[in-house]
């Protein structure tokens, strides 16, 4: 039963349109970050390019938005606001579509989908340990001076460029997965998606949406 929900909700929820565009834009800017780099010799053009992923996803929220806005008017420059709009509206829409998928597997009464509810709260870990980004970080600034020493001691000028370019690189592409990584997750990640089941199910429960 539970796999057959949880099968119905990937295929008709937003998260699939929206990691299909997550991967396609990765692809494409990957694609281009490489042939401008290789026919300009040099990576800082594909660095300059990264911020283009933030402002293409966020033009992609904007059309999401406007073609389901029937009388509020959305404008582009309320940044936050749209974000904010399109996060509850792709709520809204996940939970309206996995009440039907529960109503639709036999999951519709409060005490079925308290028993989902249980069901999915087993599942989600709870022993969260921290990944430690921090740290990881500090020992690759400590690499990158180390690195920039040449054999005489001196800071080369051009082992630190270097080291800092890849330092950059990694920095940007691990701010936009932190970015995109819900949707990803939510989709593909296993515990993830329980944790958005048992968030989802949880509100159904406790708004009385299936009574």
């Amino acid at each position: 039963m539970y796999p057959k929900i949880e099968y119905e909700f990937k295929k008709r929820s937003w998260y699939k349109r929206d990691t299909r565009f997550v991967i396609i834009l990765y692809c494409i800017y990957i694609a281009l970050a490489i042939t401008v780099s290789s026919l300009l010799n040099s990576v800082w053009y594909s660095y300059l390019m990264a911020p283009l992923l933030f402002v293409i996803q966020y033009i992609y929220f904007f059309v999401v938005l406007k073609r389901r806005s029937d009388s509020q008017k959305v404008l582009f420059w309320k940044i936050r606001h749209n974000v904010n709009e399109y996060i509850d509206a792709r709520k809204q829409n996940e939970l309206k579509l996995l009440v039907d998928v529960c109503i639709e597997s036999d999951i519709n009464t409060r005490p079925k989908v308290l028993e989902a509810l249980r069901h999915y709260q087993v599942l989600v870990p709870r022993n969260i340990i921290g990944s430690g980004v921090f740290l990881s970080l500090v020992a690759i600034i400590i690499s990158v001076f180390a690195f920039s020493y040449d054999e005489s001691n001196i800071i080369s000028s051009t082992r630190l460029q270097l080291m800092f370019s890849i330092f950059f690189l990694v920095a940007i592409l691990y701010g936009f997965f932190k970015f995109t990584s819900d949707q990803i997750l939510s989709v593909f990640g296993t515990k993830a998606f329980y944790k958005r089941m048992e968030d989802l199910i949880s509100t159904i429960y406790f708004q009385s949406l299936i009574k």
